[in-house]
């Protein structure tokens, strides 16, 4: 069975293989929890036991959803109120542990100690980025030259890679379109830069 979801905003049809539900409201249920996932990946802020950001607003959001592997969502923010004492960008990485909430829907067994836990199994996590690195590469992002009404392909599973700004909005399925390779280059490149970034003891309380 394929749980077709939509992320939010996304100008892609996403479809997300799972086993099948055990009857027709776990699948309903199943579905409303891919809808919440989704929303928090895509707002950061509304995830539940996260430091709140009110000081910070967002600059930059990158994700990567596999079919069958955690979700992850990188958001980028600068501070409403920059000083020069303090970190100017903070990264959070927002995680949505999907094969485990499918597993919870799908597997008897399992989900009858599992159930009970109302959300998705979205969860986050604080970085402080520098700010010459950060710069440097939302710098060459920007000067991508690209064909922004590209053919999409289309398929049943897959992974899907996106970009937003405060302004623009790009998604893909699988491979990126022809005409947006240089796009999905510097994507890959973000991608294994906060990779890295992370990779550290960087973790930290937004201010």
């Amino acid at each position: 069975m394929l749980c077709a979801n939509y992320p939010p905003g996304s100008s892609l049809a996403f479809a997300q293989p799972t086993s099948l539900p055990v009857n027709l409201h776990e699948a309903e249920q199943f579905s409303e929890t891919c809808e919440t996932a989704y929303r928090l990946l895509a707002d950061s802020r509304l995830i539940e036991g996260a430091s709140s950001l009110r000081a910070w607003h967002e600059h930059l959001r990158v994700w990567h959803y596999p079919a069958f592997r955690t979700h992850t969502s990188w958001s980028v923010f600068t501070r409403r109120r920059p000083t020069d004492r303090e970190p100017a960008y903070l990264l959070r990485v927002a995680s949505w542990d999907m094969p485990d909430d499918a597993r919870r829907f799908h597997d008897p067994l399992y989900g009858l100690s599992e159930r009970l836990r109302p959300l998705p199994s979205v969860t986050a996590q604080d970085y402080q980025l520098s700010t010459t690195a950060f710069e440097e590469r939302f710098a060459a992002l920007r000067q991508v030259s690209m064909s922004p009404f590209a053919q999409h392909p289309i398929g049943i599973d897959g992974e899907v890679y996106g970009v937003q700004t405060q302004r623009l909005r790009f998604d893909w399925w699988c491979e990126a379109p022809s005409g947006w390779t240089e796009l999905e280059r510097q994507i890959m490149e973000l991608i294994d830069y906060f990779s890295t970034a992370t990779s550290g003891d960087s973790s930290q309380t937004p201010a």
